[in-house]
């Protein structure tokens, strides 16, 4: 990617074009699920700490976020791998956190001890929220959380996965449901 001139301003073109009604996702189409932008934005007006995790490119999913219109806030972290830009916009490499002990962010090992430094101070409870089986280890490695709910968006359901992902989540949810049942979990554990 980096040695065919990529600039920041085809990142952002591509999001818009591919983001439409017309692209569906298995085909190269950028959508978020039904009702996530309002749940983000949503944990925002709560003042929830919120990380996005991506085993792909950070600066992508901050476009998209972006371009859907999820308001950026301090409490909203995105954590993937970063891009980096020349002066003029134009991609010249990727960073490696080699350097803290990390390495390149994967499927495999996106967990918070990725987090911005700081990220966990004050955090009690994990919600962990994925449509892969791996998601559900997004909450290792940190501190001792006093309580950790997984919900796992199981995409084109059967049984068989069912199955498989309710031995890694809490909840499995069919992945075509929205963000709806999630917000309303979350809304009737804060008033009881």
């Amino acid at each position: 990617m980096a040695s065919v001139g990529i600039t920041r301003t085809m990142v952002k073109d591509v999001i818009a074009q591919r983001s439409g009604e017309d692209f569906d996702p298995g085909n190269g189409g950028i959508r978020i699920r039904e009702g996530a932008v309002e749940f983000l934005n949503w944990l925002g007006v709560v003042k929830v700490k919120t990380l996005v995790f991506s085993g792909g490119l950070r600066d992508v999913v901050e476009d998209v976020l972006e371009h859907f219109h999820v308001v950026p806030r301090p409490s909203l972290s995105v954590v993937g791998n970063v891009m980096v830009w020349f002066d003029e916009g134009v991609l010249v490499d990727f960073e490696d956190s080699e350097e803290s002990g990390h390495g390149l962010i994967h499927m495999c090992n996106k967990n918070v001890t990725r987090a911005p430094e700081g990220w966990q101070e004050g955090v009690e409870n994990v919600l962990v929220l994925g449509d892969s089986t791996e998601d559900a280890t997004m909450a290792d490695g940190g501190k001792d959380f006093r309580a950790v709910l997984k919900v796992g968006f199981c995409n084109d359901l059967t049984e068989e996965k069912a199955t498989r992902y309710e031995e890694h989540f809490d909840i499995v949810v069919d992945g075509r449901e929205g963000f709806g049942f999630i917000k309303e979990m979350i809304l009737s554990i804060v008033r009881d």
